[in-house]
C-alpha cells in the first residue's frame, strides 16, 4: 500500500471521528496565530487537557453538640371544693292569645284616564293626540269623566298665479376674419463654412517583456496526515512550505509614432426659399344675441288645513269640516274593594323566669412543688480526613508540532499500530491504514495519559517509542 492511498484513507475517515475533550475551553485559552516553524514543519490546533493537583484536607463528618438529661417536676396532692355547675336561671313561655276580625281591603284603587272611541275603549290615548286636544283650546285638565271629543279635519286653500322664467341668457355671436400674407423669395444660409479633421492612426511594433507576478516566501498550508477532530477548533494541520517567485513573458504593442491630425476647410451652403409677410392681421366681430323667456302657471298654498275637536257629538261639515273618525273620551272607574278576616294579637306572648342555684364537688389536685430541669453534658466534634482533587489550569487550544504526510515514513502507521496493541490499546487490524479503530486506540492512549488530543503530536509518539 503506498503513502499516497494511506494519506488518502486517512483524510476520508477522519471527519467521522469524534472525539470528546477533557473539560471546557474558554475563548481567550484559544489561538489563531501560527508558531514560529521550519519549513517542512507540519502543526495541529489540539486540546490540552486540564491540570490537577491534589490536597489532603480535615472535613467535620459531625459537629460538637451537647447531651441532654431531663429531671422531671415534683408535685404534692390535696383537696379543692370546685364549682361543677354556675348559678342560673330557667325561662318558662306564656304562649300569645289571638282574636279573628272582618276588614275591608282596596283591591283596585279608582282611576280617570283618557280612551280612544268610546267610554268602553281599552287603549289609551297617546301624548300627541292629547297634545292635539290642548292646541284646540280645549282644557283637558278642566275635562268631566264621561265627556267624549270628536276630532274633525278643514282643507287649506289655494290660488293660482303666473310666473316669466329666463329660458336662454343674453350672448354674443363670435366670428373671425383672417389675415392676409404677401409672397417673396430670400437667400438662407442654411449651413456656415467650417473645418473638417483627417486622422492619421498611431503606428505600433511588438516587443516582449519578463514580468514579475508573484516574489518567492514562505507560506502556511494545510497538511495532510493522521489527524483526529475533538471539535470543531482541533484537528487542523498546518505546514509551512518555501513558494518559487512566479515570472510571466507577455508581448505587448509599444508606441512607434503617434497620431497625428490635418484639417480641411468646408464652404457655407445656401438655399433660396419663399417668404410669406403680413398684409393684414385677423381681426374679431362680435353679434349680440338677446336673452329669451317663457311664461308658466304657478299653484300656491293659501291656508293651511285644520284639526278641531267638538265635545258631546260630530259637529258640523261645514263649520268644523270632516268628522276623522278620531273619537277621545275621559273615562272613570270606581275602585274595587274586598272583605277578609284577620287574625289579630289579643294578648303578646311573655316568658317566666325561676333562679337554680350553683353546684359544687371536692377534687383531688396535685401541687408543683419544683419545675422540671435539664442536665447538659457536651460532646466533641467529629472529623475525617479527604483527598480533594483542584484543577490549576483549565483545558486549552494550542499549536503543537504534529505528524503528517510531510514528516513520517511508509512503516510509522504500522509502528503506531504496534505499539498502541502492545500498551493495551488494540487499534484493531496492524495493517498499515489510519482506520477508525487506530484513531480511537489513539484517543484512549492521550486521555489515559492525559496528554494533548486532536492530532498525533510529538510527545505522543515519544510515549508509544516511536522514532522518527
Amino acid at each position: 500500500m503506498t503513502k499516497q492511498f494511506r494519506m488518502k484513507t486517512l483524510v476520508s475517515l477522519v471527519s467521522s471521528i469524534i472525539v470528546v475533550g477533557a473539560g471546557s475551553v474558554s475563548a481567550n485559552q484559544t489561538s489563531d496565530v501560527l508558531p514560529e516553524a521550519k519549513s517542512g514543519e507540519c502543526y495541529a490546533k489540539v486540546l490540552v487537557p486540564p491540570v490537577y493537583r491534589t490536597d489532603t484536607i480535615s472535613a467535620v463528618i459531625k459537629e460538637a453538640t451537647e447531651k441532654l438529661t431531663i429531671i422531671p417536676a415534683k408535685y404534692s396532692s390535696t383537696t379543692e371544693r370546685v364549682l361543677v355547675k354556675e348559678e342560673s336561671t330557667t325561662l318558662t313561655a306564656v304562649q300569645p292569645e289571638f282574636e279573628e276580625v272582618e276588614k275591608k281591603v282596596q283591591v283596585a284603587a279608582a282611576e280617570t284616564r283618557w280612551v280612544r272611541d268610546s267610554l268602553k275603549g281599552e287603549i289609551s290615548v297617546s301624548a300627541g293626540t292629547m297634545a292635539d286636544l290642548a292646541s284646540s283650546g280645549i282644557n283637558v285638565d278642566e275635562a268631566t269623566p264621561g265627556q267624549c271629543y270628536y276630532e274633525h279635519f278643514k282643507p287649506g286653500s289655494f290660488k293660482t298665479s303666473e310666473e316669466r322664467i329666463l329660458t336662454s341668457a343674453a350672448t354674443e355671436s363670435l366670428d373671425v376674419v383672417p389675415a392676409e400674407f404677401t409672397t417673396s423669395e430670400k437667400r438662407v444660409m442654411t449651413k456656415a463654412a467650417s473645418k473638417r479633421l483627417v486622422e492619421v492612426p498611431a503606428v505600433f511594433k511588438t516587443v516582449e517583456e519578463k514580468v514579475l507576478i508573484e516574489p518567492a516566501k514562505s507560506v502556511w498550508k494545510k497538511g495532510t496526515g493522521p489527524i483526529m477532530k475533538i471539535d470543531h477548533a482541533t484537528g487542523e494541520i498546518m505546514c509551512l512550505v518555501d513558494v518559487p517567485a512566479v515570472y510571466e513573458t507577455v508581448s505587448k504593442r509599444a508606441l512607434a509614432a503617434p497620431p497625428l491630425t490635418t484639417s480641411v476647410v468646408v464652404p457655407a451652403e445656401f438655399d433660396e426659399i419663399s417668404v410669406q409677410s403680413v398684409k393684414s392681421a385677423a381681426r374679431e366681430v362680435r353679434t349680440p344675441v338677446p336673452a329669451e323667456y317663457t311664461t308658466i302657471e304657478k299653484t300656491e298654498r293659501a291656508t293651511e288645513g285644520s284639526l278641531s275637536w267638538v265635545a258631546g257629538a260630530p259637529g258640523s261639515n261645514s263649520i268644523h269640516g270632516e268628522h276623522t273618525g278620531n273619537v277621545v273620551c275621559l273615562r272613570e272607574t270606581p275602585a274595587e274593594f274586598e272583605t277578609i278576616t284577620q287574625r289579630i294579637v289579643k294578648t303578646p306572648g311573655r316568658f317566666t323566669k325561676a333562679s337554680v342555684p350553683a353546684e359544687y364537688t371536692n377534687v383531688a389536685v396535685q401541687k408543683l412543688v419544683s419545675d422540671a430541669t435539664v442536665s447538659k453534658i457536651p460532646v466533641p466534634e467529629e472529623t475525617e480526613k479527604f483527598v480533594k482533587r483542584i484543577k490549576v489550569s483549565d483545558a486549552s487550544l494550542e499549536w503543537r508540532p504534529v505528524l503528517c504526510e510531510t514528516n513520517m515514513t511508509d512503516t510509522t502507521i504500522i509502528d503506531i499500530q504496534r505499539a498502541l496493541a502492545s500498551k493495551g490499546y488494540s487499534p484493531g487490524s496492524i495493517d498499515g491504514v489510519l482506520g477508525r479503530g487506530t484513531l480511537e486506540a489513539i484517543e484512549r492512549f492521550q486521555k489515559s495519559n492525559n496528554m494533548a488530543q486532536g492530532g498525533l503530536t510529538f510527545p505522543t509518539l515519544n510515549a508509544l517509542g516511536i522514532e522518527l
